[in-house]
């Protein structure tokens, strides 16, 4: 999924491929594009200039760290077709690929290892050291469905930001007064969450670690974006053999990379997680 960074200013770019079945693009007739966010919101509808499915929309129409979906419609020889996009709108990255390709003298050709792949690997290198760490280091959005009932409600998260959105049972709830609990990751509502299936959006992260875990993630993008025939998790190379290797291996870890199993257990929420 699609990445991007919140920015406070400008446009945000989200484009649609149309091709046949041989990869060729295809000429869309009349497109449009409506934008939904995680809570089931219609944002608005747009229509893509020169008949592209690529759309500019307004920073100020995507306010909150959220999951949003793209719904491009269009004719394509005169029959109805439709595209989804889905992406994620994050408060930062744990490092830009210009970074990685400065740091990284392999990575530094684009046509070797295009834009897309180094996001896909900085995406997954994100998502993993995250859940070793049991936290996310940049604000995240996420969304929580519960019961309610009570006065306070359970999440995943103990580093929660802002609730930024609610539903009960669909329909839009005010939640303007509530508190967030980060002992046992819970948010508190005073008059009590109503009964009823609750559908809670919130932003959550500690965003003022990021500098101390970056390097440490940019590192594990790096190991999975480059092949080598040597272990990752290996501490000592020793050539024993003519035509072999000895490799000691640091298996104690959740990835038994040692620095980067240190630095999420180090900056990491240890706390088991109850939501």
């Amino acid at each position: 999924m699609l990445r991007i960074r919140r920015r406070h200013a400008g446009t945000y770019t989200i484009t649609a491929e149309a091709t046949d079945a041989a990869g060729v693009p295809l000429t869309v007739d009349d497109p449009s594009v409506k934008v939904f966010d995680g809570l089931g919101a219609e944002i608005g509808t747009y229509t893509p200039e020169g008949g592209a499915l690529s759309v500019e929309i307004p920073v100020a129409d995507l306010p909150h760290l959220d999951t949003y979906e793209a719904h491009f419609t269009g004719s394509v020889g005169g029959e109805p077709q439709e595209w989804r996009v889905s992406f994620q709108l994050v408060g930062d990255h744990y490092f830009d690929l210009a970074t990685i390709r400065a740091a990284v003298p392999e990575l530094a050709s684009a046509h070797t290892f295009p834009d897309s792949t180094l996001r896909l690997r900085r995406a997954e290198a994100e998502d993993d050291f995250e859940a070793m760490a049991n936290r996310a280091f940049v604000a995240r959005g996420h969304i929580v469905r519960k019961m309610g009932g009570d006065t306070h409600v359970l999440v995943p998260h103990r580093d929660v930001i802002r609730v930024t959105g609610a539903l009960l049972d669909g329909d839009p709830l005010e939640v303007d007064d509530v508190t967030v609990n980060p002992v046992i990751g819970s948010l508190e509502l005073r008059r009590g969450w109503p009964a009823g299936l609750l559908t809670i959006r919130y932003e959550h992260g500690r965003p003022d670690l990021l500098p101390a875990v970056a390097p440490k993630v940019m590192k594990l993008a790096r190991i999975y974006t480059i092949p080598s025939a040597i272990d990752p998790r290996a501490t000592a190379v020793i050539n024993a053999d003519i035509g072999g290797y000895r490799l000691s291996v640091a298996s104690d870890g959740k990835l038994g990379i040692p620095d980067i199993d240190e630095a999420a257990r180090r900056y990491g929420d240890n706390t088991p997680a109850v939501g």
